[in-house]
């Protein structure tokens, strides 16, 4: 577990190296609409592009169901991915994927994501 753990962290790390290179061209970055009051910036899909390359490199037979690029793979391990950018609070927009998520999540890392 420790292994899945440490490629997270960096995964992680790599997104928010993007996220922070982003910052200082804010005005520049393009940004399209994915519903009302709902966008997406190519941050967005370069932070999750590095996230999930990286984690691919380790275990590339493992699924993932990302925010911009939805679900890839068939696999036990399921990968759920979010990227932080900034331009909203994360926050969960589906309340009957949470329980799924935090019993996965705490599954894998002994707690749970709600402190």
């Amino acid at each position: 577990m420790q292994a899945l753990l440490n490629i997270a962290v960096r995964a992680a790390r790599r997104a928010g190296e993007v996220i922070v290179r982003s910052l200082n061209r804010l005005e520049s970055l393009a940004v399209s609409s994915k519903g009302r009051n709902d966008f997406v910036t190519e941050v967005d899909h370069a932070a999750e592009q590095e996230i999930i390359g990286i984690i691919r490199r380790h275990y590339p037979q493992h699924a993932f169901l990302a925010e911009e690029s939805g679900r890839t793979g068939e696999h036990d391990t399921l990968w759920i991915i979010d990227t932080l950018d900034g331009k909203r609070p994360p926050r969960i927009v589906n309340p009957q994927v949470w329980p799924a998520y935090a019993q996965r999540f705490e599954q894998a890392f002994g707690f749970s994501p709600e402190g």
